[in-house]
C-alpha cells in the first residue's frame, strides 16, 4: 500500500526538549503533527520546525510510520485513539514501557519499537521491539549521524537498571567516600577532589583490600558512623 506521508508525529508539550529535537533529517520527513489540540499541534510543529499541524489523529491514516512522544501516563489513551495501525511502524520515543507492554487493541498488528536516549554525550539511542522496525529505525537515524543499539525484545528494564547503577546509585557511595576522607582530617573540598580523582582512575587503579584490612576498616567505621559502616559492608559483599 502506498502512503501519502512517510511519517507522522503524535506529541505533547515536552517534545521540543526530547532527543527528537536534535534529529533534523528525521524531522524533515514528518508530515502530520498531532497533539491534544490543533493549537498545541501548531506550537509543537513550530518549535520542532517539522511537519504540518493536524486537527486530529485521522490525518495519520496516510502515514507509513507513526512516531509517538508523549508521557507514559498518556500513552495507552493515545494509542487507543489511533486507527489503521496494522502493518505500520509505530515508534514510541522516550518511554519506560517495552514494546510488548503496548497491548491496546488499536496496536494489534503494528510493528512497535521503543526508542530511548542511552547516552546524551554521544547521542546514542537504544531501540527495542519488532525486528524489522528496529532495523528501519536504525537506518533512518543513521542519516542524522546517530548510532542505535538494538536491544533484545523485552529487556529494556535491564538497561534502565544498569543506568541506575551508573548514575543514581553511585551517589551514596561517593558521598560515603567523601565522609571517610573528612574523618581523616581532610577538608570537604579536599575530600571531594580526592573522591573525584579516585573515581576517574578506577579502571586503572583497583585496590582490593584483604579480609583483615576490611575488618580493620569496619572497626574504625563502626566507631565513627554506623550507617557508613553498613554501606561499606554491603559494598564489600558485591
Amino acid at each position: 500500500m502506498k502512503y501519502r506521508h512517510q511519517r507522522g508525529l503524535v506529541c505533547a508539550g515536552g517534545v521540543s526538549r526530547s532527543f527528537l529535537a536534535g534529529l533534523p533529517v528525521l524531522r524533515a520527513t514528518f508530515g502530520p503533527v498531532v497533539a491534544s489540540s490543533l493549537r498545541v499541534a501548531r506550537r509543537m510543529s513550530n518549535l520542532l520546525k517539522a511537519g504540518k499541524p493536524a486537527a486530529d489523529s485521522s490525518a495519520l491514516i496516510d502515514c507509513a510510520s507513526i512516531w509517538i512522544a508523549v508521557p507514559d501516563h498518556d500513552l495507552d489513551s493515545v494509542i487507543r485513539q489511533l486507527s489503521h495501525l496494522e502493518g505500520k511502524e509505530v515508534v514510541v520515543c522516550g518511554s519506560m514501557r517495552t514494546a510488548a507492554s503496548i497491548t491496546a487493541p488499536a496496536a494489534r498488528g503494528a510493528k512497535i519499537v521503543t526508542l530511548n536516549l542511552l547516552d546524551a554525550a554521544s547521542g546514542t539511542l537504544a531501540a527495542e521491539g519488532e525486528k524489522t522496525a528496529v532495523r528501519s529505525v536504525t537506518k533512518v537515524l543513521a542519516k542524522d549521524g546517530r548510532r542505535v543499539v538494538p536491544l533484545l525484545e523485552g529487556t529494556k528494564e535491564f538497561v534502565f537498571a544498569g543506568m541506575d547503577f551508573c548514575t543514581r546509585f553511585v551517589d551514596p557511595w561517593f558521598a560515603a567516600a567523601v565522609r571517610c576522607f573528612e574523618y581523616s582530617g581532610l577538608s570537604l573540598t579536599q575530600s571531594r577532589a580526592l573522591a573525584e580523582a579516585l573515581y576517574r582512575a578506577r579502571p586503572r587503579q583497583q585496590l582490593t583490600p584483604t579480609s583483615k584490612q576490611r575488618e580493620e576498616r569496619m572497626f574504625f567505621l563502626e566507631a565513627a558512623d554506623r550507617k557508613l559502616a553498613d554501606l561499606y559492608r554491603r559494598g564489600s559483599m558485591l
